[in-house]
């Protein structure tokens, strides 16, 4: 009797464990030859609150459908770029600098809006502290429902993988996807075209 019981303990525990992972496994699930997970770093409770307290963008949580209308809203004659990244995404996280630059440099023709893509439980403790600690002032917005659906609608050609941009202009006719990473030379070819159409 007391084996069986153990036997369904152990057995329940297994399941709670693997139930529990799931959300961790949705933020890898994204990882592809654009990107390979960061490894995790636990931090103490003060450099917890150093981080919430250095400077940054508030992240706001966003539907598709919120994303959608945001990116239906953006009429100005700018041009915007919305790159799709997570902080688990090394390849992203090392090209947010260029498009930061970018949008300081052209801050009459360009406005950037990062998509973050990690898990929207974790939007606390993962991705507000790290948009302070890199003192990112560009938007900042996290997808709450993000999967084959979300991707195809933002291009068809899309496989999910990040990083990912896409620039858009609707009074000039620009919806340009990109998956790729950028290097601030190869970032700064792509635009030119554009930034040359923006008055």
């Amino acid at each position: 009797m007391n084996i069986k019981i153990l036997l369904l303990s152990s057995l329940l525990l297994l399941i709670f464990n693997y139930n529990n992972d799931e959300s961790d496994k949705q933020d890898a699930s994204m990882a592809s030859l654009y990107s390979k997970d960061m490894p995790e770093q636990e931090i103490s409770e003060a450099e917890k609150q150093k981080l919430l307290e250095a400077t940054g963008k508030d992240v706001e949580a966003l539907s598709f459908m919120e994303f959608q209308n945001l990116i239906k809203s953006n009429n100005q004659n700018k041009l915007y770029i919305y790159n799709f990244w997570a902080t688990w995404c090394k390849p992203c996280v090392e090209e947010i600098p260029h498009f930061e630059s970018l949008a300081m440099t052209y801050p009459e023709k360009v406005k950037v809006i990062f998509v973050s893509l990690d898990n929207p439980a974790k939007i606390q403790e993962k991705v507000q502290p790290f948009v302070k600690e890199k003192g990112i002032t560009s938007e900042v917005i996290l997808l709450k429902n993000f999967g084959d659906e979300q991707i195809a609608a933002i291009n068809k050609d899309w496989d999910g993988a990040i990083p990912a941009s896409l620039f858009v202009n609707y009074q000039k006719g620009v919806n340009d996807f990109r998956q790729q990473s950028f290097t601030a030379e190869e970032l700064k070819t792509a635009l030119t075209p554009y930034l040359v159409m923006i008055d």
